[in-house]
């Protein structure tokens, strides 16, 4: 298999950030939402929208037995 490097990189990075906090992603997760807080930049969350119900059809497809 050939090794794509941008992967190789990717990997890479994820492995020194991840051995910063000994491999702990709990202790990762709490480290970027302690800066997140401190960053002072607001946070927004949007509420969930409804589903469209038309869409969801189309992606559906076809019922079975229907022509």
């Amino acid at each position: 298999m050939i090794e794509d490097p941008i992967v190789a990189e990717v990997r890479r990075a994820r492995d020194e950030i991840l051995k910063r906090f000994n491999y702990d992603r709990r202790a990762l997760f709490e480290d970027v939402r302690r800066r997140q807080a401190e960053g002072g930049r607001q946070v927004v969350s949007f509420p969930p929208r409804p589903a469209n119900k038309e869409a969801m059809k189309l992606r559906q497809g076809p019922k079975p037995g229907s022509s």
